[in-house]
């Protein structure tokens, strides 16, 4: 047997490029936010321990971490809202990282990072306008946090519409429908065709020229050295 023949006989299992997206988002966003909320745990505490204090991130009368640190809306479950970041983000980390090892994550998990980014996003904005209207002050390492709470809800919500794991409302199934995931397909060149395994319903999906690399671009000996199909 040749090398060849082995190649083309073990199963492909290319990495989307929308599915990859969502990996390295979760990972880059979760280690960022871990780092921005550590940091304003640090300031926090050394506030706490020496009120006369000025924070590293408090840069002007507008940029202020001191200004923001010292109100109601800073604790507002009773703790310094940088816990909830200390002990969220590295779960997020910990998903992307799976991710990107190629490991497949239930679906319990990606519905309990939902509620979680869905509550995070929600939670910065209220925060956004708490600042902006009634502190009248902005936290540097605060709009690190929300600036990466945002693309993690937008895209953990985009995979899990596109996965089945939550039901898309009729204006956005030509969204999942673009974005569907396309893992595990085997693509053949020669009819332009990939066979996708892990879609429920689509067996066969006729793909133009231009789309083989994208779909086969980590893997360039998909669908090499296979023979044509019986007409």
């Amino acid at each position: 047997m040749s090398s060849t023949a082995t190649s083309t006989d073990a199963p492909d299992t290319a990495v989307p490029t929308f599915a990859r997206t969502v990996a390295w988002i979760l990972t880059i966003g979760g280690a960022v936010g871990s780092l921005a909320a550590t940091l304003l745990l640090i300031e926090k505490v050394a506030l706490l321990a020496d009120p006369s204090y000025i924070p590293s991130c408090s840069l002007n009368p507008i940029l202020s971490c001191g200004s923001v640190m010292n109100t109601p809306q800073a604790a507002v479950f009773g703790f310094p809202n940088p816990i909830l970041g200390v002990l969220g983000f590295p779960i997020v980390t910990t998903i992307g990282v799976l991710l990107l090892a190629g490991s497949r994550v239930p679906r319990w998990v990606w519905l309990g990072l939902q509620l979680g980014a869905t509550f995070g996003v929600v939670f910065v904005h209220w925060l956004f306008v708490q600042s902006v209207y009634r502190i009248g002050a902005l936290c540097p390492y605060c709009m690190i946090v929300w600036a990466v709470t945002i693309p993690i809800f937008w895209y953990t919500t985009l995979h899990n519409l596109t996965a089945g794991h939550l039901p898309a409302p009729g204006p956005l199934r030509p969204v999942t429908t673009v974005l569907g995931p396309i893992p595990q397909c085997r693509v053949d060149p020669v009819v332009h065709r990939a066979d996708c395994l892990d879609r429920p319903g689509v067996l066969d999906v006729l793909v133009q020229p231009a789309q083989l690399d994208a779909i086969a671009g980590s893997r360039p000996s998909i669908g090499r050295n296979r023979p044509a199909r019986a007409a």
